[in-house]
């Protein structure tokens, strides 16, 4: 009885979850295909400029053999499937500049220069050896490699499975998508709102059900993302400095992870070290960086990535320890500036929190609070609180009013069907277990 009383209360969670609705708004006359094959000449149906749709899935495909990422939405009380670079949030703040929107599958079809990919790739590559990365993704590597052990043709060489590499952020109006490392996740944006170079974007996760069918692929992620069974809506956080991003769940306290900006000679190289091994990094003509900051004595920083703590201001003195990345440090004293690799930045004497002092390179420091964000933060919370969508502008008033309403009817329909179904089939389980036990008896 207790597990089918648990088997329905996780289905009422699911279907309050997935009933909510997520809208776009189309921003150019859009052809659309209700048809499996998607080519410029075969569309269905032309879906205006101004429309207002409901979506429900992203897919990557191809489009006339080019890669291309696709919304399946609702339109009409049909289903059909769109670009999703002519969709955005149907009444979000802001959008994204340009230099965000990034997806390294779309290189060769648009020319794209920059790809957002996991920080750590950079140190694996710096090391010239491909066996570093098993250092940040020894989870899907190792169940890899235990996999093939159980296999008619072995072939435990982790390195040659493209499929699993580069973990990247491909960034559009209206979807975040990470994929790579035997967990790939996707997004819907209900929301997106800018603060100095930086964003709060409120996402659902739509990673499909599969994909977290077994607990084991959602363990393999490198970017730990709350399982959709706790929840699905959640704000995330980017904060950009310089070439660098890093990404918090809801607020600056719940770190998740750090992607850097790369031209795609470093995803080449990459691809090199992965095959053979072997790397020539003097193809290297300038590494990402982050911007230097200003640092203050009596300040609690955070170590943006493993950093060796020396007894003296330079890098000649002693190795006290390797200070891993999100340990954190109180600063005690800046010292005299430093050229290193091309970058200035004063070396910082700290006290670690198991009480170890020396000394730094104050670039790999951050204050452990965003201030310029902390407003931004609460204010957002309280928007979020009262769950209310802003209104559109006067001049798209009509057009949103004629074409949400029916999806929002429709959403609260569902709920309410999929509330009465539970509650018919939870009497009826619990009547025949009643009866059961009365045999038995």
């Amino acid at each position: 009885m207790k597990k089918i009383m648990i088997f329905f209360s996780l289905l009422l969670v699911v279907q309050f979850a997935y009933s909510q609705e997520l809208l776009f708004k189309v921003i150019e006359d859009a052809p659309a295909w209700n048809r499996p094959q998607h080519r410029n000449d075969n569309y269905s149906i032309i879906i205006p400029k101004g429309e207002i749709v409901r979506g429900v899935d992203i897919v990557r495909t191809s489009i006339d053999d080019q890669s291309a990422y696709v919304t399946f939405i609702i339109y009409n009380n049909q289903r059909y499937s769109v670009r999703s670079e002519m969709l955005v949030p149907a009444f979000t703040e802001d959008l994204f500049d340009d230099s965000w929107i990034s997806s390294i599958y779309d290189h060769e079809t648009t020319n794209q220069q920059f790809f957002w990919v996991l920080d750590y790739y950079l140190t694996v590559l710096q090391s010239g050896n491909r066996e570093t990365l098993r250092n940040f993704e020894h989870k899907w590597i190792d169940d890899h490699i235990e996999e093939q052990m159980y296999t008619e043709y072995p072939d435990p060489d982790w390195y040659i499975v493209k499929m699993y590499r580069y973990i990247s952020l491909e960034v559009g109006q209206m979807f975040l998508s990470i994929t790579g490392g035997m967990s790939n996740f996707h997004f819907m944006i209900n929301n997106i709102r800018k603060f100095n170079s930086s964003y709060i974007v409120s996402v659902t996760n739509i990673t499909s059900d599969f994909a977290y069918s077994n607990s084991l692929l959602h363990s393999r992620s490198t970017v730990p993302f709350p399982h959709p069974l706790e929840t699905i809506s959640y704000d995330l956080v980017f904060i950009r400095d310089n070439d660098y991003m890093d990404m918090y769940l809801n607020t600056t306290e719940n770190y998740l992870a750090t992607f850097v900006n790369v031209e795609w000679h470093i995803i080449e190289l990459l691809n090199n070290l992965m095959e053979y091994n072997t790397v020539d990094l003097s193809k290297i003509t300038l590494l990402p960086r982050r911007a230097p900051k200003q640092l203050n004595a009596g300040e609690e920083c955070r170590v943006l990535e493993n950093l060796r703590l020396r007894e003296s201001p330079n890098t000649q003195s002693s190795i006290i320890t390797t200070m891993e990345r999100g340990r954190i440090v109180t600063i005690l004293e800046i010292g005299p500036n430093e050229e290193i690799n091309g970058v200035t930045s004063p070396w910082v004497k700290v006290q670690t929190d198991n009480g170890q002092i020396g000394w730094c390179f104050g670039l790999y420091l951050r204050e452990t609070r965003f201030e310029p964000m902390a407003e931004e933060l609460i204010i957002l919370t309280e928007y979020n609180e009262e769950t209310v969508l802003e209104a559109p502008k006067e001049e798209e008033t009509t057009v949103t009013e004629q074409n949400s309403l029916p999806f929002l009817v429709m959403g609260s329909g569902a709920l309410v069907l999929g509330i009465i179904l539970s509650a018919v089939l939870f009497y009826f389980f619990y009547r025949k277990s009643r009866k059961l036990e009365q045999n038995i008896r």
